[in-house]
């Protein structure tokens, strides 16, 4: 048994010379005299963009053996997302900083100034003419940025965590181990995009409809509320036999679920689309995640033949060996349900100022048609457009699209280069797609769009083959 504990201490985004900003909800904002404007650092006494967080990530785990090549083995541990600019930081880092400016002249003779002058002609000024030299600073007013669109992020907001907890089961049966395994895990605090100045919904249909959001004097206000959650369940079957008489064969299925508020990965992936129609109803998107993939086989095989000089069949050198011996072939499959999307307007009627809208699914009619095609994967009649200034009731992710198979072959033959130590060439055939086997991506989900319904993409390419040498010694 092993335990652990993992501190942390998050401190929170600042920068060195206070180059960094936000919208700050709580200010009041001097021009329009409501609260609602810019902090730039170190205003107010604040230096960081959010307040630091402690953070403890226990963890336990376990092996044991109730009887020859039997084990069972179980762990479960909190693990932390880190605070990393491309999702922390908004756009505050260097807020503040940025300038405006030109110098010109058209005469495309004489150069404007050179580089190795220490005071080259563009200066600081304030309100100067474009093509002057001049060069004006961003404002550090906090009511500077009144009538724009502006990014914002919560002063104070969790580590996102991660809960992992499994437990397997394995025997060893000779050469092969089968294993059962219940895998699951459960995030939160994660990112969830927002903008806080949509129009609320007691509001929509009110005009003017800028006088109704809840910051007037700014149009969009984009940001992250960190509240968003996820769910993963699954049962895990493996079967893996060593290479023994030829043959190695390593194969799994995986049957899950898993449910989100909101989806993302490394580097913003979200794998499709997330269609958010309300920042204030939040709780309304958990439903089936962009990354639930219900039933997934995959698998790897591999098959010496047992021909040629020191196998079974044929065992003997020579050109026998030359042509029949030192053949291996080699498979790679996948087979897995198709991915979640969900139907969206194409035009957005509700007058929130942001997001995107859903539609109403009609009561009783079919969300698929009796025979799904490439041209017609979902029925586009199972949903209405709402009422003008309204929200649509449609549930996240209720549609799925088709499913994912991908066979890859290859067959290589190895032959000895005497000549050289240890010497020998192999030839390989690979094919992708072996089968040619397209897998489509999802279909367009654009209620009111002229290709609703329709595929027209695929997620696994034709097949290729390829054809290849290597020499080693």
């Amino acid at each position: 048994m092993n335990l652990g504990l993992r501190y942390e201490r998050q401190a929170g985004w600042h920068e060195v010379a206070n180059r960094i900003g936000t919208f700050d909800p709580d200010l009041v904002n001097p021009v329009s005299g409501n609260k609602g404007a810019m902090w730039i650092a170190p205003a107010n006494g604040r230096t960081n963009l959010m307040e630091g967080v402690n953070v403890w990530l226990p963890r336990v785990s376990f092996a044991w053996s109730p009887a020859s090549k039997w084990s069972v083995r179980g762990g479960a541990g909190i693990y932390s997302l880190p605070w990393s600019i491309d999702t922390y930081s908004a756009g505050a880092l260097g807020f503040g900083t940025k300038s405006s400016g030109s110098i010109s002249n058209t005469d495309q003779v004489n150069p404007l100034f050179y580089a190795q002058n220490a005071n080259p002609p563009i200066t600081v000024q304030s309100g100067c003419a474009p093509g002057t030299g001049c060069l004006v600073l961003a404002s550090h007013d906090p009511g500077g940025y009144n009538g724009q669109g502006v990014s914002f992020m919560p002063r104070h907001i969790p580590v996102g965590k991660n809960y992992q907890w499994s437990i397997s089961v394995q025997r060893e049966i000779g050469s092969v181990v089968v294993e059962a395994a219940y895998v699951a895990n459960h995030g939160t605090g994660l990112p969830y995009p927002i903008d806080i100045n949509q129009v609320p919904v007691a509001n929509l249909g009110l005009l003017p409809v800028q006088n109704y959001r809840p910051y007037p004097q700014f149009s969009g206000i984009s940001g992250n509320y960190f509240d968003a959650y996820s769910n993963y369940n699954s049962m895990q079957l493996s079967f893996r036999k060593r290479f023994a008489n030829g043959v190695s064969l390593d194969t799994n299925y995986v049957w899950s679920k898993m449910l989100s508020s909101y989806d993302s990965s490394g580097w913003g992936s979200r794998n499709g689309n997330n269609v958010i129609q309300s920042s204030y109803d939040r709780k309304s998107s958990y439903g089936l995640s962009n990354f639930d993939i219900p039933h997934a086989w995959k698998g790897s095989v591999v098959y010496a033949l047992p021909i040629g000089k020191g196998k079974k069949v044929l065992n003997r050198g020579g050109i026998v060996d030359a042509i029949a011996g030192g053949w291996q072939v080699s498979s790679l499959f996948t087979y897995q349900s198709g991915n979640t999307f969900t139907a969206q307007m194409n035009s957005n009627n509700s007058n929130s100022q942001a997001q995107s809208q859903l539609p109403n699914v009609v009561p009783g009619v079919p969300l698929y048609p009796a025979e799904k095609t490439v041209g017609k994967w979902f029925n586009p009649d199972a949903f209405v457009a709402p009422g003008q200034y309204k929200f649509g009731n449609e549930g996240r992710n209720i549609l799925r699209g088709p499913k994912y198979s991908d066979v890859d072959f290859s067959a290589s033959k190895t032959l000895r280069v005497p000549k050289l130590e240890n010497g020998q060439i192999q030839f390989r055939f690979d094919a992708t797609n072996a089968l040619n086997h397209t897998s489509y991506n999802p279909p367009n989900a654009s209620i009111g769009g002229s290709t609703v319904g329709q595929i027209t993409s695929a997620a696994l390419s034709g097949r290729i083959f390829q054809l290849g040498a290597r020499l080693s010694f």
